[in-house]
């Protein structure tokens, strides 16, 4: 088996010195001009460490996730040293940071440019309820197979869309 080693320099934006606290503040500068309120920042560990992003926007309830510790990443832990380890991971959590700041900064320039709404842009972060009552995104459900479209709900069963919060 071929190991390859964790390639410090290709991580986009590796190179970037805007602190994880500057990103959040500008990524919920760009929610608040889009119309969305009650933003909220998690972390998480699904095993490992993420962050969410929970936003509202006309009673709709969103929510992105930010993987900063992944399975891929554990396994090359213990082929570095501790500091190099430590090191990447502050350059990462900044690079992850910074990269959903212009994943959403794109998305509401498309939508400003009228190449998809905000609804088209956003409806695989959207919140929905599974029939058992487990909150989950679109793109969960859909890309975890939860829910297979094109196939019916066992009677008297429906998917129900948060609206209210």
């Amino acid at each position: 088996m071929v190991r390859h080693k964790l390639n410090l320099a290709t991580l986009p934006y590796d190179g970037t010195t805007v602190s994880v606290g500057q990103s959040k503040e500008h990524i919920q500068k760009l929610l608040v001009k889009a119309g969305a309120d009650g933003i909220g920042w998690e972390d998480a560990y699904k095993p490992k460490r993420l962050s969410q992003l929970v936003f509202f926007r006309n009673d709709k309830k969103y929510r992105l996730t930010i993987p900063i510790h992944t399975d891929d990443l554990e396994k090359e832990r213990y082929h570095i040293s501790q500091a190099t380890w430590d090191d990447y991971m502050v350059k990462r959590e900044r690079a992850m940071f910074r990269a959903m700041f212009y994943y959403l900064e794109g998305l509401f320039k498309a939508e400003q440019h009228g190449l998809m709404t905000f609804e088209q842009a956003f409806i695989g972060h959207s919140i929905m309820y599974l029939p058992q009552g487990q909150e989950v995104t679109v793109n969960e459900a859909m890309l975890d197979m939860k829910y297979t479209p094109g196939y019916s709900l066992p009677e008297g069963q429906t998917i129900k869309v948060l609206e209210d919060r």
